[in-house]
Formats: structure tokens, C-alpha cells, sequence
């Protein structure tokens, strides 16, 4: 079956967990997998998404990548040395923003700010969250409201 090349990304083996060359890629089907051979444990192919259109479109909202704020210094390579260096980039996959902070619901499994006293944010403030000025940011905003 042919596959249609996706992306390249550095994978771990499942077994040794050595970095290894990966690609990403759809199947005849659509379904996107990804690819590493180890020299030791042989190859993986990993099923990652069910819809090759849909993963681009799911990359083209994608946040850049930025480090880590608090890191550590990297001891060894990875994934054995370091646990959140300066090396590993990372973006958001979920944005949410609170619309309000007057909340006192005390949900369980809430873990936004409750009973803040400094008011709601203005509209001005929202709008000034980075990334609200992209062209898909409706697609992929999450707004928290009491009753969430």
C-alpha cells in the first residue's frame, strides 16, 4: 500500500527508549501512523490519527513551539538526562481562558481561580491573550464559564 510522507520527527523506541529518525505518514486509507526503526528492538509503526486531513488541519492551528519557562540543565541525552531542559520545545494544545473570576461553584475537578476578588477580564484583556488574533483561534479556543 502506498503511504504519502507527512512529517519527520525524532521517536523513542518502546522498549530501549533510544531517539530514533521517525516519519509520519498516510496510509492509502488516510490514516496517519508513525514509523521508527531501532537497530536493537526492530521497527514500530504506531497508529496516531484516524484522518490524514484532519491531522494537517489539526497542524495549521498549532501554537510555536517555545521551552520550557523552568528548566534544568541537560545531564545526559535524552530521554534519560534531563527531564525538562532548555532542549525540549513544546506548544499548547488547549488555550482556555476564564471569562469570569466571580466563580464559587468549587467544582471537583475545576482547577481555574475561584472567588478572585479582582474582577472579571475586560474584553480588551481577552483580546490581548496571544494568539487571539488568528484566523482559526474560534476553532480552537475553550471559554470557562461557571457551570463548566
Amino acid at each position: 500500500m502506498e503511504e504519502t510522507l507527512i512529517d519527520k520527527t525524532i521517536a523513542l523506541c518502546p522498549e530501549c527508549l533510544a531517539p530514533l529518525p521517525a516519519t509520519i505518514s498516510a496510509d492509502g486509507e488516510g490514516v496517519v501512523w508513525m514509523d521508527r526503526t531501532c537497530e536493537e528492538h526492530g521497527r514500530t509503526r504506531t497508529r496516531i490519527w484516524p484522518d490524514a486531513e484532519h491531522y494537517r488541519w489539526l497542524q495549521s492551528l498549532a501554537l510555536p513551539k517555545t521551552p520550557p519557562r523552568a528548566n534544568c540543565a541537560a545531564g545526559a541525552p535524552c530521554p534519560l538526562g534531563c527531564g525538562t531542559c532548555s532542549r525540549h520545545e513544546r506548544r499548547g494544545t488547549l488555550l482556555e481562558i476564564e471569562v469570569t473570576r466571580a466563580c464559587n461553584l468549587h467544582c471537583p475537578v475545576c482547577f481555574m481561580s475561584a472567588e478572585d476578588p479582582t474582577g472579571d477580564p475586560s474584553l480588551e484583556e481577552i483580546a490581548a491573550v496571544p494568539g487571539m488574533n488568528r484566523p482559526a483561534a474560534e476553532n480552537v479556543w475553550n471559554f470557562l464559564h461557571p457551570g463548566d
